[in-house]
């Protein structure tokens, strides 16, 4: 996918906040918010680094 693709589905996103470069909190409508960082090698996307928000790991 190319960087300007991502960046039209994030804008889409009425809930979506930007936190970084490349870096959102996205709110899944079932599994919560997530920490979400974007990584791009020349304008494609290679990496998707997510966190969900709010849960404790065990």
């Amino acid at each position: 996918m190319k960087y300007s693709d991502v960046m039209a589905m994030i804008k889409k996103d009425q809930s979506s906040e930007r936190i970084g470069r490349d870096r959102y909190i996205l709110d899944a409508s079932i599994g919560g918010k997530f920490d979400v960082q974007f990584k791009f090698s020349r304008g494609k996307l290679i990496e998707i680094d997510a966190k969900q928000l709010g849960r404790q790991h065990h």
